[in-house]
């Protein structure tokens, strides 16, 4: 989108005889496809290069829909904050600076680098309002506790939250900066 929007390429799209919507559709069908892609190759590592490599294989859940889903949802998760910092970085370096700090950041607030309960008690409050503590929290709950789709609707419900906020903002910035 910055790049789009440096080249005037972005002037160029919204003069299609479509409205611009779709193409902002389009775009994040296309990296969600992606994301989904990404899951399934680290998935089939697991399943079948683990045991290659001497080690147990990646045990797949009984509920291969619920996986899906939630597979679905954290890759949606994933591309509408990618889109909302793209709309309101100005430089491919300011978005990619911000991502990748903020995606730390948010890591470690979220308990993927040390476990929640390894946490301060202060800190316990805090693990809840990661992005990332749910989506560790909707896998967890179908890889380690046998789990159905139904049970990981306390992560996945805070998720698509989210994804409603991240899409607002990006409208948002898109109609104040006249893009849209």
């Amino acid at each position: 989108m910055i790049r789009e929007k440096r080249s005037g390429s972005f002037i160029r799209l919204k003069t299609l005889p479509t409205s611009y919507a779709i193409a902002i559709i389009a775009r994040q069908i296309t990296y969600l496809c992606v994301t989904v892609l990404q899951a399934i190759v680290i998935f089939s590592i697991g399943i079948w290069l683990f045991p290659v490599l001497g080690l147990p294989p990646l045990h797949t859940p009984h509920d291969v829909v619920g996986l899906f889903v939630i597979t679905l949802v954290i890759g949606w998760a994933a591309v509408s904050y990618a889109m909302c910092a793209g709309v309101f970085a100005h430089t491919e370096e300011q978005a990619n600076g911000f991502g990748a700090i903020s995606i730390v950041i948010l890591a470690a607030l979220g308990g993927l680098m040390v476990p929640g309960f390894a946490m301060p008690a202060s800190f316990q409050a805090v693990i809840n309002l990661s992005p990332l503590h749910w989506c560790l929290e909707a896998y967890n709950t179908l890889f380690l506790e046998d789990g159905t789709l139904a049970g990981t609707l306390g992560s996945l419900v805070p998720l698509l939250g989210m994804i409603v906020c991240m899409q607002a903002l990006a409208f948002i910035g898109l109609k104040r900066k006249n893009l849209i």
